[in-house]
């Protein structure tokens, strides 16, 4: 896998995490019980997210699946003085990846969520520990309890390559990535990309046809049209998880709506916390 689609792979685990700490948990995180079901419910997402990422090809994991070492969920909690004291499967990764792991989440501790108010919950994430003949990620949340103890639930996806381009930066390709995404994204806002606009933005950002296409297959893994079709998959995924639409709902929304701009809108308006998901943790 390149190293572009794996950031693309990436990015979209950090959106799905982010939304979903964005909505409060309806339960009392300082509860021993409830962070096991807070988690129980943080792994079903990711987990269901990346099956989703593997059955569609998105960003060719597909055919890295035998490359993939690690796709694991697992909770960490710190004391006060970021000692490791609880843990829900953190043993099923490796003990010298344990290690590397709790000593970035510790860092990261003490560098930034130390010092903040008690019933802290946010997101959280970490680019490559080690990116030597590797890719991975850590995408997850943190919830700094009432007697100051850290819960972390992670994902950790790590990915075997031999890419020389593991010595680059990872935004090295970002600028010209940005000019792609800023073409599609005018394509998409309405439901007719057809040739003739395509063209049309093209020449405006000075880019032939066909470096066009090259590009949008190195950057996302994938022609224009079937990425397109996978991010609505993504987006009908995005809305099962966390809106209140029933199943029949989303079906006749993606049914009309060819644009995965489109479908976003839907994330827009203000929701209820008690009423937003199929896989979440609703009471009430």
């Amino acid at each position: 896998m390149k190293l572009e689609l794996f950031e693309e792979v990436q990015h979209t685990l950090q959106h799905f995490v982010r939304h979903f700490s964005k909505i409060a948990p309806c339960g009392n995180l300082n509860s021993l019980a409830f962070q096991h079901y807070h988690f129980n419910n943080f792994k079903a997402m990711t987990s269901t997210l990346f099956e989703a990422l593997l059955h569609i090809n998105y960003a060719q994991l597909q055919k890295s699946e035998n490359k993939i070492t690690y796709r694991t969920p697992f909770s960490i909690t710190l004391n006060h003085a970021c000692e490791l004291i609880r843990e829900i499967e953190f043993s099923k990764i490796e003990q010298d990846k344990r290690e590397k792991i709790l000593a970035a989440v510790q860092q990261e501790i003490k560098d930034k969520y130390h010092h903040l108010p008690v019933n802290t919950y946010t997101c959280i994430h970490f680019n490559c520990l080690d990116r030597t003949k590797q890719m991975c990620s850590l995408v997850g949340t943190i919830h700094l309890s009432e007697n100051r103890e850290f819960t972390v639930n992670l994902f950790y996806l790590k990915i075997e390559t031999q890419l020389e381009d593991l010595l680059l930066d990872f935004n090295f390709y970002l600028k010209d990535k940005n000019k792609h995404q800023t073409i599609y994204h005018h394509l998409v806002e309405t439901e007719t990309a057809d040739d003739i606009k395509l063209l049309s933005l093209l020449q405006q950002h000075n880019l032939s046809l066909e470096d066009f296409k090259n590009n949008i297959v190195y950057f996302y893994g994938d022609t224009l049209a079937n990425y397109q079709r996978k991010e609505r998959f993504l987006k009908s995924l995005e809305l099962l998880l966390f809106s209140p639409n029933s199943m029949e709902e989303i079906n006749r929304t993606c049914e009309r709506t060819q644009s995965p701009y489109s479908l976003t809108q839907f994330f827009n308006s203000p929701r209820s916390a008690k009423n937003n998901a199929v896989i979440r943790y609703n009471v009430g």
